[in-house]
């Protein structure tokens, strides 16, 4: 007897055994199935869905599958499944369709009373398909579903194929998720999320081959792949801000963690993927880099790539931890032998390597030949040039996101934490255009325009926990960010000239001439519109004046001669016997009408003035009065009954001229040495109150009126390094602003009252001051070459210093938006400024 319950025992515990080791392929009618086995190792994306079956439960009608949803509803209610049984959750499986470009969306649903209530009888026809029982609905009205249960599992979809497979993985016949290494890990964290948010499985290896193609570009989907092998995310917000949950399975790459916020100045505002500097997790992988490479490190995208479509336009920031071996590094690997090209590009030197044989661990690039510049504390690597150029350009400008409000308050939404984080934005979005986030979640506003900050914590066995916050992205708004960037062929020392018109006060061509004398004409986006080679050195600024009847032509003065070029920038011949110039051209309209003539001092000691045929005008040329030559362009002033042509002469002190070149009058000269260009405050209406100004270097104003009084005004005790005379605060009246070392401050009237408005002080001795009227002026620093915008109330301008050399003109584009030209190092750079425009 006890033989026979031995051997009974032992034969159910065969039989149990063999059952446990085939139940992928043999199931027993009760079995519980997850709805995770429905998907093949050869999908890429699983999607949550709410309760589709539940009527209360409305659906997204902008969601791409919304009228499949509706079908699906449609064919449960029909089926008497829509209410009994119990829905548990449902799922949808996105893939491509009859075509790269169409999506086809399977239908997973979980119910643990499906058997009781599926009743195959009243079901329409099925297909011919082995691995189990297909059926149809609404095929004589041209819009099918098939469906079939598998235990607990409901599957829909409109085509054959979808059901097919999803039953074929639900069998065990081809490989499901559930077989792969860490999705149980992965699954268990998006189970436990409520349904109410957007839930989302994706096994990232898979996502080029098994989603359309306009759904993610190939830059995306290789950012998806290099964050890890699975990504599990829970989103629940509001059309503006989400908070995000998740998990991330990578098993082959650790990330070295940034702790500090101060980390993020390496990181420019126009970055558009940001991930943390990876290293491999094999283990005693040793590279190149290992020895040196400091805590932390960056990898990139930026947001404005040159060339769109290029592939993972990748920048690494490589911190320096080790001095001496970074040292022994780059005598190996970034030796002169190893450079392939050299350029100085503003204030950096830039290599391009033959081989990347020392950096090679940073990419799976099989060959590429990368940029570098070292800064005192770390290494850039770039995949192109021009993304290398883009990030210096930003890192100048000190233009980095963690000093953008946006970003902070974003930041701000997350429990500070020490494991490693990121940062990804997106769009805007064109009209007609789309991406994955807004086919995903099209009822969130910051799926088309936005950003996300993430921060990950190591758990175990590669898994990653994730917390993000999302964010719309703000109203647009200027910030001081490059504009354009007009690369010359020199490398010469710029002199930049200003194109003056009649029809506006601020220039919007401009002229860059190099050492040698070669000149380029730019206009407002920076494109060259023509360019002469050796021209003497010009005086500023140069002319751009229409013709009566013709084309307009550009006028200028040089120490030689007077020049002038046709709009194509073809030099016109001049006749013999004009003198050489002095200074700077001036064109006047005599009478606010008629013709136009070109007026300027010579180093003859007399004013020239010259049709714009370069004939010469009756009258002219007028000799100034004593032996002296007048070297600032003649000022016009218009009078209701008179023109007045004022040339400021140094020690003989203003002289006045009438349009026929006959003299008027003069005013008295004092004996400093003026400082700076001398000041005008010409008043048309009430000629009494004009005032002629002169600075001195002892601190001292000279103020002249009309009737040759001359009356000092001081402007604060001790020398004064640089002056300038511009209408920048108050009432319309120009202020005066003076520098001594360090400080700069500004004297103005308000009514009667002149006093001091405001002081600045520099952490430099600006080199110089230039005008920016109305924005303010502009303090030029000498080491490093940097500009900086001081405002009309006495307060640097946000974006500023802007990297730049002793030059900069203000102009503003067709919408009234300012923008500052300047130079450096043979290139002519543009920034648009945060104060927004219009005069």
């Amino acid at each position: 007897m006890r033989k026979k319950i031995l051997l009974v025992v032992l034969l159910l515990v065969f039989i149990g055994t063999a059952f446990w080791l085939m139940r992928s392929y043999y199931r027993l009618p009760f079995d519980q199935v997850s709805p995770f086995q429905a998907v093949s190792t050869s999908n890429s994306l699983l999607l949550g869905l709410p309760n589709i079956a539940d009527e209360t439960t409305t659906l997204n009608n902008q969601h791409l599958w919304y009228l499949d949803a509706l079908r699906i509803r449609e064919v449960l209610d029909s089926l008497d499944l829509a209410v009994d049984p119990t829905w548990e959750e449902w799922w949808l499986m996105p893939e491509v369709g009859n075509g790269p470009q169409e999506a086809v969306y399977t239908f997973i649903g979980s119910a643990r009373s499906l058997g009781a209530a599926w009743n195959p009888t009243n079901y329409g026809p099925t297909i011919n398909f082995s691995g189990g029982d297909i059926y149809t609905f609404g095929v004589a009205s041209d819009d099918p579903v098939y469906f079939a249960r598998y235990h607990n599992i409901f599957l829909a979809g409109r085509y054959p194929f979808q059901v097919e497979n999803a039953l074929l993985s639900l069998s065990g016949k081809i490989a499901a998720w559930p077989a792969e290494d860490g999705f149980e890990e992965v699954s268990a964290y998006a189970r436990k999320w409520e349904a109410e948010g957007e839930r989302m499985l994706l096994r990232t290896g898979y996502l080029e081959d098994k989603i359309p193609t306009t759904w993610l570009n190939t830059n995306e989907v290789r950012a998806y792949q290099e964050l890890g092998d699975w990504l599990a995310v829970s989103i629940v917000g509001t059309d503006s801000t989400a908070t995000a949950q998740g998990v991330v399975l990578n098993t082959t790459k650790d990330w070295l963690a940034y702790e500090e916020v101060t980390d993020w100045d390496k990181v420019p505002e126009i970055v558009q993927k940001l991930f943390p500097l990876s290293s491999s997790k094999e283990p005693g992988e040793k590279t190149p880099l290992s020895d040196w490479l400091g805590a932390g490190g960056w990898q990139m995208e930026l947001a404005t790539s040159s060339q769109p479509d290029r592939i993972a336009p990748r920048l690494w920031v490589l911190p320096i931890g080790d001095a001496s071996a970074f040292a022994k590094f780059k005598n190996t690997y970034l030796n002169g032998d190893q450079f392939m090209e050299e350029s100085r590009y503003q204030l950096f030197e830039m290599f391009q390597l033959r081989t990347a044989a020392g950096l090679a661990s940073l990419s799976d690039r099989k060959a590429w030949q990368p940029w570098v510049v070292e800064l005192p504390d770390a290494l850039l690597v770039s995949v192109f040039r021009e993304e290398m150029e883009r990030y210096l350009d930003y890192h100048l400008l000190g233009a980095t996101l963690n000093k953008q409000d946006d970003f902070l308050s974003l930041a701000a939404m997350l429990k500070a934490g020490k494991g490693p984080k990121g940062y990804y934005r997106w769009g805007p979005l064109r009209d007609g255009e789309t991406n994955w986030l807004k086919l995903l979640f099209p009822q969130y506003g910051w799926s088309s325009n936005g950003s996300m900050y993430f921060q990950m914590t190591p758990e175990k066995n590669g898994l990653w926990s994730l917390e993000g916050a999302i964010k719309s992205a703000p109203a647009a708004t200027k910030t001081a960010s490059l504009r354009w960037t007009a690369k010359l062929p020199t490398q010469d020392k710029l002199t930049l000239l200003p194109v003056r018109t009649f029809a506006s006060n601020l220039p919007t061509q401009f002229v860059a001439q190099a050492v040698s004398g070669d000149c380029w004409l730019l206009d407002v986006d920076g494109t060259i519109l023509w360019s002469q080679r050796g021209v003497p050195a010009l005086y500023p600024p140069v002319w751009k004046v229409a013709t009566p009847g013709g084309a307009p032509q550009y006028f200028a003065t040089s120490k030689t001669s007077l020049h002038i070029w046709s709009e194509e920038g073809v030099a016109m011949s001049l006749r013999a016997g004009i003198a050489a110039p002095s200074a700077g051209l001036t064109v006047v309209a005599f009478d606010q009408v008629g013709d136009q003539y070109l007026v300027f001092p010579t180093q003859e000691g007399t004013l020239e003035m010259l049709n714009l045929d370069a004939k010469a005008v009756q009258g002219w040329p007028a000799k100034l009065s004593g032996r002296t030559v007048c070297q600032v362009p003649i000022t016009h002033w218009q009078l209701p009954q008179e023109d007045l042509l004022i040339a400021w002469t140094g020690k003989e002190s203003w002289q006045l001229f009438d349009k026929f070149g006959n003299f008027e009058s003069s005013l008295p000269p004092v004996p400093e040495e003026p400082l700076g260009r001398p000041g005008l405050e010409l008043n048309t209406e009430d000629q009494t109150a004009s005032r002629l100004i002169i600075a001195t270097a002892s601190g001292k104003i000279n103020v002249w009126d009309l009737e040759g009084n001359i009356y000092p005004l001081p402007l604060g005790r001790g020398p004064v390094d640089n002056f300038l005379f511009s209408n920048i605060w108050g009432d319309g009246r120009s202020d005066y602003i003076v520098q001594r070392g360090s400080l700069v401050h500004l004297f103005g009237y308000a009514g009667a009252d002149f006093r001091e408005r405001w002081q600045q002080l520099l952490g430099f001795t600006p080199r110089a001051l230039l005008p920016a009227a109305p924005l303010g002026i502009i303090a030029v620093q000498k080491s490093p070459d940097q500009l900086w915008l001081i405002s009309g109330e006495g307060e640097i301008a946000p974006g500023f210093p802007l990297p730049g050399e002793d030059q900069a003109l203000l102009s503003e584009n067709m919408q009234g938006e300012y923008f500052l030209v300047t130079t450096l190092r043979g290139e002519v750079y543009a920034y648009d400024l945060i104060i927004g425009g219009g005069e």
